[in-house]
C-alpha cells in the first residue's frame, strides 16, 4: 500500500507534535554592560547578543524559572519606574506652568531666568521624589538579573534586601527599616 508523502507527515505531526517544536534552548545568563546614557550611565542587558531591557522580554526569560524572588524583584521594579516617570513627568509639566503662571521674585533681575529658576524650584518635589524611584527601579531590576543569574550557573543565592518600612506603635509613627534574607 502506498500511502502519499503528505497524508505520512499529517499523520507523523498529529501523532508527534513536539517534533514539528524548536527545542528551546537551555536558559544562559544575562550579560550585563555599562554605558553612557542621555542622563548619565546607564546598565544594559543582552542575552545571546540581543537587548533585553525591557521588563516584558526579562519576565519572559526569567519566568520559566519559576523562582518567585526573582519574579518579585522584577515586578516591583516596573512598579517603581512606572512611578518614577509619572513624578519626572508631573514634576516638568509642575516646573512649566509655575514658570508661566506665577510672578517670580526678582532675584537675577532678568525676568525669563527668574521664572526659570522659580520654575525648577517646584519642579524639584515632583523631581527629586521620580529620581529616588528610579534609583529603586534600576537596583531591583540589577537585583533580580543577578539572582536569575545565580540561578542560571547553579550558584548559592545569598542577598540582603533593605526596604524603608513605616511603622506605628503606642501613639507615634517611625521610619525604620525592613530586612529580607
Amino acid at each position: 500500500m502506498n500511502i502519499p508523502l503528505f497524508l505520512r507527515f499529517l499523520v507523523l505531526t498529529a501523532a508527534f507534535p513536539h517534533f514539528l517544536q524548536a527545542a528551546s534552548p537551555a536558559p544562559a545568563p544575562i550579560e550585563m554592560r555599562m554605558g553612557l546614557g542621555p542622563l548619565g550611565s546607564s546598565l544594559g542587558y543582552s542575552l545571546r547578543g540581543k537587548d533585553v531591557n525591557h521588563y516584558r522580554t526579562l519576565l519572559e526569560i526569567m519566568g520559566p524559572l519559576g523562582d518567585e524572588a526573582t519574579l518579585r524583584l522584577l515586578r516591583e521594579a516596573e512598579d517603581a519606574d512606572r512611578w518614577s516617570w509619572g513624578l519626572l513627568i508631573s514634576g516638568a509639566v509642575l516646573g512649566v506652568v509655575t514658570a508661566l503662571a506665577i510672578e517670580p521674585t526678582p532675584v537675577l533681575g532678568w525676568e525669563p531666568l527668574d521664572r526659570a529658576a522659580t520654575g525648577a524650584a517646584f519642579a524639584q518635589f515632583l523631581v527629586l521624589p521620580g529620581t529616588l524611584f528610579r534609583f529603586d527601579a534600576e537596583g531591583r531590576k540589577f537585583n533580580a538579573v543577578q539572582r536569575y543569574n545565580s540561578l542560571v550557573r547553579k550558584e548559592k543565592l545569598s542577598s540582603l534586601d533593605l526596604g524603608p518600612r513605616l511603622m506605628a506603635g503606642r501613639g507615634r509613627w517611625s521610619l525604620g527599616l525592613e530586612g529580607r534574607f
